[in-house]
């Protein structure tokens, strides 16, 4: 007869635990570990057997840590009570693994390369003595390796080749090109605009290193006034030459830049240069039916100090004597033109031939409103020099009678004045402010502030927020809120990061932890990211998605505020930390914007420094601050594709209503022109291709206000009609049409509505 003691107990036990425990189990006689007959028919203690099971890997690359979780159990006494014990222990495994408790973790070595390491675990045995065993191979290749990557030539001129090498270790290829060979050159194509190449190269493992290379353009002359060869040019003529990229100015000059008569004497005039184009103005006419040549010299340079390849000369011939004045042939808008839209209006004079540049400016094209106030604005001549323009540097104001005047001093090429001045009147429209919408509430996500959003391509994702671990999906076809699963989701937070991926949202940090997890709306199901390497835990940091990492940065915690980071592979599950080495100070509530090879941090509390990140080299340059807005917290960024567009912000004391743009190509700020609204922080920015648009905030008092800005450095209003409650700590996102506020909070706490904006009047 057999003695049978059952327990609800699952253990999962260290070896040493399980071992000693084990060794108790001498005071406990047992009548069988099997069946048998009469009482012995009773199941065994032992049962069922031991059982391991894990799923590693087959690959593994040379310095990459790789970690198996193995599912395991057997018969075991715990405080000599039956019970399931789980665990393994290491059999054979090479130098460089560990097994402790059901993980194997294992970096594999250098001289482990191009090998197949064995690998065998097992449970300890059962208290019938029994273990199970699991055996498997992995063929460990050597890490990729770029060692150089470098072109024939780093610059060359529009419509030209060169060759690119590179030298490696792995499967290469040059995006674009297919599989290269190391060390083997290959032929890019003519090359007009400045390109980046970026090698990859690859291991059997799927471990992946790259490096790209820019090659840039030397500056070319593209096209001139006049053009080679012309005749019966006027003898009032500017000449201009445009070259194919932004020049130094300070390198185009009357000694780079020179007009000459048919006797090689120089033409006296000036140079000046801008957007592209050096202008030379003779200082009087040049004589009729005379042949002149004009010369760009190879002492022009751009910005980048490079020369064109050779000098570029081109020559014309005057036409005969011209006594005929110019006259108004055409005008946008039309005289007597009713509803013109006033938002970014451009007004264009046609004339009978083409006049003389020196003569057009704001005192002979002038615009009034009917106050007959003067409208400030740029006055410009066409490159047909047959029309010139009028651009507002404010909006218009709506249902406005406003008169344009063309005065006599305008001057054909050949110095004959319009015989009287030419004035036009039309009227503007009611409103061009664009629409609000208002959004349901049906299963909107509970109220709150301080929480994320992202844009999926077809719905806005809501998550956190006011110690919130909920969210919900906003669809704006239907008008309807989705709610989203909890099973799995982050603990609650705020002042986190999101980031939207393609497939998930990734969120992260906030409410001082450094947990995070991944949301994948097409399931609606959440995964956990990994801690090892992870930052330490932050709020007020930032986050950009780079295409295949995201990349966090500062914040503040515990131990004060930050100016480290690190960067999360969504694929691998890994952090890679980012380097400290040139690093902007640290700092929390500041801004980071991606502009497709780098991050971009600018501003935050007391900090008016920025940093550029290359995740490619894992390094930082600084930025200029000369010109730069006011630096603080609480501002707004927005990346046009080409510019990082700061504006608002707050330096605890004053409300900022000035902004900069910053060109990272030539690490140089612009001033944006003063906002359409009050200074502000806590507000929302978002680009929408063309404007941007600013809403909401605070300045002292809760605002509802917005306004657009252009890259022609013009402001507009937003609507107030049908516009949300004033706040602040909401979120905005574009959809490619519209911009979706949500959220936020007020005098009367934290709100559970939104709005949407179009910046342009639906047709219907």
């Amino acid at each position: 007869m057999r003695t049978e003691t059952k327990a609800a107990i699952t253990l999962t036990a260290g070896t040493n635990l399980r071992r000693t425990l084990l060794a108790g189990l001498a005071v406990i006689t047992l009548a069988s570990c099997g069946g048998g007959g009469g009482d012995d028919d009773a199941p065994s203690i032992c049962n069922p057997p031991p059982r391991i099971t894990s799923n590693p890997p087959i690959v593994a690359t040379v310095g990459t840590q790789y970690r198996y979780t193995a599912s395991s159990a057997y018969s075991c006494f715990f405080l000599f009570i039956p019970a399931t014990c789980a665990g393994v222990d290491a059999v054979q495994v090479p130098a460089g693994a560990s097994v402790t408790g059901s993980t194997t973790a294992w970096t594999p070595t250098v001289n482990q390369a191009n090998t197949n390491v064995q690998f065998q675990i097992a449970t300890d045995p059962d208290i019938c003595g029994r273990r199970a065993t699991q055996s498997w191979t992995v063929r460990v290749h050597a890490a990729p390796v770029i060692e150089s990557f470098a072109a024939a030539r780093a610059f060359v001129a529009p419509g030209e080749s060169t060759t690119l090498t590179g030298v490696f270790e792995g499967n290469g290829q040059i995006e674009g090109f297919g599989p290269i060979a190391s060390g083997v050159p290959v032929a890019t194509p003519p090359l007009n605009t400045t390109t980046t190449f970026t090698l990859v190269v690859t291991n059997g493992a799927g471990a992946r290193v790259q490096r790209t290379l820019t090659i840039g353009m030397l500056p070319i002359v593209i096209t001139t006034i006049p053009v080679n060869g012309a005749t019966g040019v006027p003898v009032n003529r500017v000449f201009t030459a445009t070259f194919s990229k932004e020049m130094d100015r300070a390198t185009i000059t009357t000694d780079t830049f020179l007009l000459k008569d048919r006797n090689n004497n120089p033409v006296n005039g000036t140079v000046t240069y801008a957007n592209e184009v050096a202008t030379f103005a003779p200082t009087g006419p040049l004589g009729n039916l005379a042949p002149y040549t004009a010369t760009i010299s190879s002492g022009v340079k751009d910005l980048a100090g490079n020369p064109m390849i050779a000098s570029y000369s081109w020559s014309f011939e005057t036409g005969a004597p011209d006594t005929t004045p110019p006259l108004v042939i055409a005008t946008s808008p039309a005289n007597g033109a009713l509803q013109v839209v006033p938002e970014g209006i451009r007004l264009l004079v046609t004339l009978s031939e083409e006049v003389d540049p020196r003569s057009v400016n704001s005192s002979t094209f002038v615009l009034k409103d009917g106050s007959q106030n003067a409208v400030t604005g740029t006055v410009r001549l066409t490159t047909e020099g047959k029309s010139v323009e009028f651009l507002p540097t404010t909006v218009l104001a709506n249902s406005m009678s406003y008169t344009a005047t063309m005065a006599m001093g305008i001057k054909d090429m050949a110095g004959n004045t319009m015989v009287a001045d030419f004035s036009w009147t039309f009227m503007t429209e009611a409103s061009r402010f664009g629409t609000w919408k208002a959004m349901s509430t049906v299963g909107a996500p509970s109220a709150r502030r301080n929480h994320t959003a992202v844009w999926t391509g077809s719905e806005m994702i809501v998550w956190g927020g006011s110690s919130n671990a909920t969210g919900a999906r906003y669809d704006p076809a239907t008008d309807s809120w989705q709610p989203m699963s909890t099973s799995g989701a982050p603990s609650a937070r705020v002042d986190h990061t999101a980031v939207w991926t393609g497939s998930e949202m990734i969120v992260w940090g906030g409410s001082g932890t450094n947990t995070g997890g991944r949301y994948d709306p097409a399931t609606d199901t959440w995964r956990p990211m990994t801690t090892s390497s992870a930052p330490s835990a932050r709020v007020d940091h930032t986050a950009v998605w780079t295409g295949s990492e995201m990349i966090v940065w500062g914040g503040s915690n515990q131990q004060g505020l930050q100016n480290t980071g690190a960067r999360y592979n969504a694929v691998t599950d890994t952090w890679l930390p980012i380097s400290t080495t040139g690093a902007p100070s640290a700092r929390y509530n500041h801004t980071a914007v991606w502009t497709g090879s780098a991050m971009l941090v600018w501003g935050g509390a007391n900090n008016s420094m920025g940093g550029r990140y290359d995740p490619v080299t894992d390094s930082w340059q600084t930025m200029a601050i000369s010109g730069a807005p006011p630096a603080g917290c609480c501002h707004t960024v927005v990346w046009t594709g080409s510019e990082m567009i700061v504006w608002g912000g707050s330096d605890r004391f004053n409300w900022f209503y000035m902004g900069g743009r910053y060109n990272p190509l030539t690490d140089a700020w612009r001033p944006t022109s003063i906002g359409a609204i009050p200074g502000r922080g806590g507000h929302t920015a978002v680009w929408s291709g063309s404007d941007m648009i600013i809403w909401g905030g605070y300045d002292g008092s809760y605002l509802g206000t917005g306004a657009r800005y252009n890259l022609g450095n013009v402001w507009a209003p937003t609507s107030t009609t049908g516009a949300p409650f004033a706040r602040e700590g909401h979120t905005a996102v574009w959809t490619g049409n519209e911009m979706i506020v949500w959220g936020g909070g007020n005098a009367n706490g934290s709100l559970i509505s939104g709005g949407r904006y179009r910046p342009y009047r639906e047709v219907n």
